[in-house]
């Protein structure tokens, strides 16, 4: 009787840990898929930050009599051969619109700016920073933007002197300008710190990821082995009940 009660309790203790065995290797078999996967996407996936997500674009104020400009106003109507960005060309056309206005007969700014001239000093200081042309272009956009918003200064449009409302238009210019340009430095700071931030997070969640992965492999191996070793066993002992049941006498090792 306390032979049948240890064979039962024997056979279900290796019934569990069968059980046991496979649970442990299918889990970590899709652990280990998922950590393969996860360090892909990890590596994939880019670290670097797009510095207009974090800059904040100034924006049009009304005008300030108080604004002086840097940039030379010049009286000409000499052409330029130099070819101009579309959208500079666009600013152009949105800043002229401030002109002959009522019928007052005044040249517009595109004829009364040395424009080659106006244009490199607007973009001199990008010059300081790799690939500036990246970054001139996207001022050049926020120009636009700005410049829509100045034509709708009914103030401005109210200066009577035109010398002095172009003085004030470039004088606006500037202060965007140079706000765009102290904004754009804080935030290439600020990606800067964040990419390394992100390079460093990186690296100890990849880490990780293959510390567990280790884990789980070791583990599926060894749960593997033992299954394997479960079934030659079963597969032993079926064979010697069958035997039997059939009259052939079985071979025992002495």
């Amino acid at each position: 009787m306390h032979r049948s009660f240890f064979v039962n309790y024997e056979q279900l203790v290796l019934k569990v840990a069968r059980v046991m065995l496979v649970l442990l290797a299918t889990s970590s078999f899709f652990v280990v898929i998922g950590a393969i996967v996860w360090l892909a996407f990890l590596w994939i996936k880019p670290i670097g930050v797009d510095y207009k997500d974090t800059m904040a674009v100034p924006e049009y104020e009304s005008i300030d009599s108080a604004w002086r400009s840097n940039l030379p106003n010049q009286d000409t109507s000499e052409s330029s051969d130099v070819k101009f960005p579309p959208v500079f060309d666009d600013i152009l056309e949105t800043v002229d619109s401030l002109y002959q206005l009522v019928g007052r007969d005044e040249k517009k700014f595109s004829e009364r700016e040395s424009l080659e001239e106006f244009y490199a000093t607007l973009l001199e200081p990008f010059g300081v920073f790799d690939q500036p042309n990246s970054y001139t272009i996207d001022f050049l956009l926020e120009l636009k933007f700005y410049t829509d918003a100045m034509v709708k200064d009914e103030l401005l449009k109210r200066i009577a002197d035109v010398d002095e409302r172009t003085t004030t238009i470039v004088d606006s210019i500037v202060r965007f300008r140079n706000d765009y340009i102290e904004n754009l430095r804080g935030a290439l700071d600020s990606i800067e710190e964040r990419s390394a931030s992100n390079r460093w997070n990186r690296m100890v969640t990849s880490i990780l990821a293959l510390q567990v992965l280790s884990i789980c492999i070791t583990a599926f191996v060894i749960s593997t082995i033992c299954l394997l070793g479960f079934h030659v066993v079963s597969q032993r002992d079926g064979n010697s009940i069958t035997k039997s049941n059939m009259g052939i006498p079985v071979e025992r090792n002495e």
